[in-house]
């Protein structure tokens, strides 16, 4: 398993924070709202990562409750999509689509059927 070969320090490297859970040098975080599975809520993409080789993308979709007292339940949020590239990630209609390297690959993911499938 190459996640626990690698020391914590690794990890908490690649995914762009330190062990104090502040970011790493180098690294922003970016947030915007896409509505992949067209409902008219759109779900909320964050991404961490140094603007050259190192990206991590989470789509997080709100469920909102029967009762606006349980408005701030962590039940209420779900991680539908965990991605990794390196630039950028690109949103279009119910397509997320992450570029790698220098010579035009990239790994495409479509929601389809309440899930992220990979399409590329």
């Amino acid at each position: 398993d190459v996640e626990r070969s690698r020391g914590l320090g690794d990890v908490y490297k690649r995914q762009g924070f330190n062990k104090w859970g502040e970011l790493n040098q180098g690294y922003y975080v970016q947030i915007a709202e896409h509505d992949f599975d067209s409902d008219d809520v759109p779900e909320i993409v964050v991404a961490v990562g140094d603007g050259l080789l190192d990206m991590a993308v989470n789509v997080v979709k709100y469920h909102a409750p029967e009762s606006s007292s349980n408005a701030a339940r962590a039940e209420n949020w779900e991680l539908i999509g965990s991605f990794s590239g390196q630039q950028k990630a690109y949103l279009e209609h119910d397509t997320i689509e992450l570029p790698f390297g220098s010579q035009g690959l990239f790994r495409e993911y479509t929601w389809v059927k309440r899930k992220f499938v990979r399409t590329d």
